[in-house]
């Protein structure tokens, strides 16, 4: 890569602790069809330093990487931010440290890029969905809507927006930013600020990162406190203004409840999820219930 050239691409990518998967990542950025990018790691203060370091070591002699380490561990908004201020490209692209990207992925935002007339827009498309194994479950299901709110799209009708998949202008990204006081929901909160704020959401309805996750994720972020029943009732009142009724239900009925049942609160947990069921809207149920089939059959984690 030339790296004297204009920089096309700053791909941006937290970690923490990080040593052991970092290496898919930045393998899926080697073989991208489309070289005209830098990456930019940010570390949160992570305890496993020396061996991420030998690591990058290893790829940065194929690809321009700037890495920079926070003195004190913040969080993953924080260093997505530090990194963005830190870009030289004219795209931010972000791509989690445990995630990866097919080889097509900047090629393929860029031919979408050369067709938008917009200024301001975002790019998210579907991600893969990688357990134990590849399971070919590719979400979201469907593009937001004209008038959707991102909230109701999200929550209600569980199409979640993966920050693996988001690809935008430079200035966009420097003036929403990431919310660096939430500890969850990072990703939802840029983009319903974002079409707040009236820049275009654009779906790219095909595969753009494999997303890794481990089934108990939610219940070890619930144990370690990184969110609980407080938080889920304090961030729905502080961003009740990008909300509907049913995107509030749906919030209830998707992450509040499963909270609540995740620290022992069990009858409360269904008595929440039943009375929201109900006031999510026939289209929304429909769009979570085929969402959670596909995951349901796809992974054979269950519900």
């Amino acid at each position: 890569m030339d790296i004297n050239s204009n920089i096309k691409f700053s791909v941006i990518i937290p970690c923490f602790n990080s040593s052991k998967t970092i290496s898919r990542a930045l393998g899926s950025l080697l073989h991208q069809s489309e070289q005209n990018f830098e990456v930019v790691i940010v570390d949160d203060a992570s305890d496993d330093l020396t061996e991420l370091e030998q690591v990058i070591a290893q790829y940065a002699r194929d690809i321009s990487i700037k890495f920079v380490q926070n003195h004190r561990n913040m969080n993953a908004a924080f260093s997505r931010n530090k990194g963005m201020n830190l870009a030289r490209g004219e795209y931010i692209a972000f791509l989690d440290s445990d995630d990866t990207w097919p080889s097509n992925r900047l090629e393929s935002a860029v031919k979408i890029i050369e067709n938008i007339s917009d200024a301001q827009f975002i790019i998210y498309g579907q991600f893969e969905l990688i357990g134990s194994h590849k399971t070919g479950a590719l979400l979201p299901i469907r593009g937001i809507r004209r008038n959707e709110l991102v909230s109701e799209y999200v929550f209600a009708a569980g199409q979640h927006m993966q920050t693996s998949t988001f690809i935008l202008p430079v200035g966009v990204a420097k003036d929403v930013l990431f919310d660096e006081t939430l500890s969850r929901h990072q990703d939802s909160d840029l983009m319903m600020r974002a079409q707040k704020k009236g820049i275009k959401l654009i779906f790219q309805q095909e595969k753009c990162a494999d997303y890794y996750f481990r089934p108990d994720d939610l219940h070890n972020r619930v144990i370690s406190g990184r969110i609980n029943s407080d938080f889920c009732r304090q961030w729905i009142k502080v961003k009740n203004h990008y909300f509907s009724d049913s995107a509030s239900a749906g919030y209830t009925l998707t992450t509040f409840s499963r909270v609540k049942y995740m620290e022992g609160h069990v009858f409360q947990s269904f008595k929440l999820a039943i009375s929201s069921l109900t006031k999510i809207g026939l289209l929304n149920f429909l769009d979570l219930y085929k969402t959670k089939m596909i995951i349901l059959y796809k992974t054979r984690f269950g519900l």
